[in-house]
C-alpha cells in the first residue's frame, strides 16, 4: 500500500518527517556552539585559576608582587586598597582612574564574573597590608550562555511561572504547527493524486 492511499498513514509519515527535520535543525544550530566550547577549552580560553588566578600573586610586601606572567599573557594587574585607591601594576588599566567610589567597586565585583572575553580574578590579601589584587587576562575564545534563577528575588515565583508558561506555549504551538502542516500536506497530496488518477482513467 502506498503512503498516500491512507490519509492517516500519510499524516503520520509527514509528521514524523517534519519532526525529524526540526530535531536535525536544532542539532545543527547547537553543534557549532558545542564545537566552540570544546575549542575554548583546548585553547585555554576558559577560566583557569591555576593560570589566571590573582591569589597566587599575593605577597605580604606588595613591592614583591610579580605579575610578569600575567602581563606576558597580555593581561593587566591592579591593586585596590581598602579605601578604594587604585594602583595599576601593568597592562591596559583595568579601571582607568586613581580612586573608585563604593558604587563603582560594587558594580565591578558584581559583574566581574560575567565579562565575556576576559578572565577576571579578584583576590583579597589579609594581613597588616590589606588590599585586593585584580588580574585581567584575555580569553582566546569565549562562549557564554547564562540562565540564572534567584529564589531570593521578590518576584521569583511569578517570574518562573511566566518563564515556564512561555516555553510551554512555544512547544504547544510547535506541536499544533506540526499537526497542521502534516494534515494540510497530506490533503494536498491526496488531491494531486486524485487528479492524476482521474487523468489516467480518462486516457
Amino acid at each position: 500500500m502506498k503512503r498516500s492511499d491512507n490519509p492517516q498513514i500519510t499524516k503520520k509519515y509527514l509528521r514524523s518527517k517534519f519532526v525529524s527535520v526540526v530535531i536535525a535543525t536544532i542539532g545543527l544550530v547547537i553543534l557549532p556552539f558545542l564545537i566552540i566550547i570544546i575549542l575554548q577549552k583546548l585553547a585555554g580560553g576558559g577560566t583557569d585559576e591555576i593560570d589566571t588566578g590573582a591569589e597566587k600573586y599575593l605577597r605580604d610586601d606588595r613591592s614583591l608582587i610579580d605579575v610578569s606572567e600575567c602581563l606576558e599573557r597580555r593581561g593587566s594587574a591592579t591593586i585596590v586598597d581598602e579605601d578604594l585607591t587604585v594602583t595599576e601594576l601593568g597592562g591596559t588599566p583595568v579601571f582607568g582612574k586613581e580612586k573608585l567610589s563604593p558604587k563603582e567597586w560594587t558594580e565591578f565585583m558584581t559583574e566581574s564574573g560575567n565579562r565575556t572575553g576576559w578572565n577576571v580574578s579578584v583576590a583579597w590579601h589579609e594581613g597588616e597590608d590589606r588590599y585586593w589584587l585584580v588580574t585581567k587576562t584575555p580569553q582566546a575564545v569565549a562562549f557564554s550562555v547564562y540562565v540564572f534563577f534567584n529564589k531570593e528575588a521578590v518576584h521569583y515565583g511569578a517570574t518562573v511561572t511566566v518563564f515556564m508558561i512561555i516555553f510551554s506555549l512555544y512547544f504547544v504551538a510547535l506541536a499544533l504547527f506540526v499537526a497542521f502542516y502534516s494534515s494540510r500536506t497530506a490533503r494536498e497530496i491526496r488531491e494531486k493524486e486524485k487528479i492524476k488518477q482521474q487523468e489516467e482513467e480518462k486516457r
